[in-house]
């Protein structure tokens, strides 16, 4: 890959399909690295509706904050380590293991502030550009419908959804981080599609304020889970809606794993199906779940879990579900080098271990090592596949092990330890036959 002029040199920017939390950290990468900047968000707001998912921050997550981010004041919840209760809500097993614990509207709109200086309740003092800064610009509403290798530079075409327009841009460089349901993927990759699991995260947000006294006891500030045959719920605190870190203003944020019926069945369709008659594909959203359907889950729940458990989701009054899916793509860099894939858009996790945000800093962190010339293209994509594959099966087996148990697990265990040896052809076979 020859690198993209820097501002000194052209004033086209380095281009960004994308504008979620994997893509503003390239941004904040390449403008601080000197470099003009365009990010291409569909979205037609800045504003963006509170996505309600909590996100462990991670060690290479916490990494890339300590290194680039120039707004003050903390922006998660310390959670000193993991408990695991038993069938009476009572402490069986605590494991040290001190992580960070925040929400992706906190994280998303401190990125805006450190990329674009976008005010917000989260940031309201963004930091000021550096003088060496690039140029940087987010384009809301700009629906990117293709890219293509012409003349040595990559053509991005995309539709301005609030004038119906089409435009195109060249680029010496493009970065693909559209995440999960990444258009981008689809085009270079029309064969790479998610694998569903055959279970679903089941989700909701709870005040702390609203919890019995004994039950917060129990749940804060430890990383709670429980487990039982065929699936597990875990909980753990996360900052307010308008990110308050203040005890008595924070969340309790669960998550439940629960094998569902086959995709192909009226009864999934069912659950997919929200309360305007409108049946999703990844996820149900906040506010938009039947209330049948969740009355049926709820009371499924009353009968397996325990009473801290069941108080949990019995106080949730927007619950929502995410399908558990993966996919790991076999490539990052196309067009020689000249387009990057990272982020979701390269490799979705099973979300058991809470490594999506991780592989996003993982990327970017590589992604200045590339640009400043300390590592080739070859080597950067070499690492981003191998992190985004690995990470994949080991998540796999983590869900195997809750889920199916047996069999199934043991595959899965033997298709991660395969993914550790050297040898790609025999890998990426071991890939296809253990997938679940």
């Amino acid at each position: 890959m020859a690198l993209p002029k820097t501002p000194n040199e052209s004033s086209e920017p380095i281009v960004i399909i994308g504008g979620s939390i994997a893509a503003l950290m390239s941004g904040i990468v390449l403008t601080r690295l000197g470099y003009n900047v365009r990010v291409l968000e569909q979205n037609e707001s800045s504003v963006r509706e509170e996505k309600g998912a909590g996100i462990t921050v991670g060690p290479d997550a916490q990494e890339f904050f300590s290194k680039y981010d120039q707004v003050p004041g903390p922006y998660a919840v310390p959670c000193p380590g993991v408990n695991f209760l038993d069938a009476n809500s009572k402490v069986k097993q605590f494991m040290k293991r001190p992580m960070l614990m925040s929400t992706w509207s906190a994280l998303y709109y401190r990125l805006r502030a450190n990329f674009d200086g976008y005010k917000s309740s989260f940031c309201p003092d963004p930091p000021a550009s550096a003088q060496n800064q690039g140029k940087a610009v987010l384009q809301m509403g700009a629906k990117v419908t293709n890219v293509a290798d012409t003349d040595g530079q990559v053509t991005v075409t995309y539709i301005d959804k609030a004038e119906g327009t089409e435009h195109s841009i060249k680029s010496d460089l493009v970065i693909a981080a559209d995440g999960a349901s990444s258009a981008i993927r689809r085009i270079l990759l029309p064969d790479a599609e998610p694998l569903y699991s055959g279970y679903l995260g089941w989700r909701g947000l709870v005040p702390e304020s609203e919890m019995s006294e004994e039950s917060r006891e129990i749940l804060s500030p430890e990383f709670t889970g429980f487990t039982y045959k065929g699936g597990y719920i875990l909980c753990y605190i996360v900052p307010s809606s308008d990110g308050n870190l203040e005890v008595g203003h924070r969340r309790f944020n669960w998550v439940w794993y629960s094998k569902s019926p086959p995709q192909s069945s009226a009864q999934y369709a069912e659950i997919m199906t929200d309360s305007d008659g409108w049946k999703h594909r990844n996820s149900v959203p906040k506010g938009k779940m039947r209330e049948d359907v969740w009355n049926a889950q709820r009371e499924y729940g009353t009968k397996i879990l325990n009473s801290v458990f069941v108080e949990l989701i019995n106080k949730t009054k927007e619950p929502f579900l995410s399908v558990i899916q993966d996919f790991a793509a076999p490539q990052a860099s196309f067009f020689d080098g000249k387009l990057l894939m990272l982020g979701d858009a390269l490799a979705v996790f099973r979300p058991h271990m809470a490594l999506s945000l991780n592989q996003a800093a993982v990327d970017n962190l590589l992604l200045e090592k590339l640009i400043k010339g300390e590592i080739t293209t070859k080597s950067w994509e070499k690492q981003v596949v191998q992190y985004g594959r690995r990470n994949r099966l080991i998540n796999i087996a983590f869900g195997n092990f809750y889920l199916y148990g047996g069999l199934t697990f043991a595959k899965s265990v033997v298709a991660y330890l395969l993914s550790l040896l050297p040898f790609q052809s025999l890998i990426l076979a071991a890939q296809r036959y253990f997938r679940r």
